[in-house]
């Protein structure tokens, strides 16, 4: 467990502060943080994409080695886009149905929805693969 954690501490830099200059150095392969066997952490990257997995995972001592613990999500403010613009549509094209007497506003927002989460969520498992990738590497 002591070694798991070493290592991600070693690869990991510490969250970005964004009121004052910060370069993230070169040899560190995540951001965010490592604490008592806790982490949450980002895939670095060059550029930020809107879609990158945040990792929260845990690690806990077992008789034959480790066990890690993992679970990925959205950012905060991407999901919170998602909800923002999933309710606006719902509504809109609930406002719409109502004023025109017609399903094809409601049916043609839901349509638009649809599309969107499915974006998403393709994106979100795109970005999947390197940072379990990196991990895994890490810890080999």
């Amino acid at each position: 467990m002591d070694e798991i954690n070493t290592r991600l501490e070693k690869s990991t830099a510490n969250t970005v502060v964004w009121d004052r200059e910060y370069k993230i150095p070169n040899d560190k392969v995540f951001y965010g943080f490592v604490h008592n066997g806790n982490f949450q952490l980002a895939l670095r990257n060059m550029r930020l994409l809107a879609f990158t997995p945040m990792m929260y995972g845990k690690i806990e001592g077992a008789t034959s080695g480790s066990i890690v613990f993992l679970n990925f999500k959205l950012f905060v403010l991407t999901r919170a886009l998602l909800i923002f613009w999933s309710v606006f549509l719902i509504i809109a094209g609930s406002v719409m149905s109502f004023v025109q007497s017609n399903q094809w506003p409601i049916l043609g927002a839901l349509g638009i929805l649809l599309l969107f989460h499915l974006i998403a969520w393709a994106n979100f498992k795109q970005q999947l693969k390197p940072m379990r990738t990196a991990l895994f590497k890490l810890l080999a």
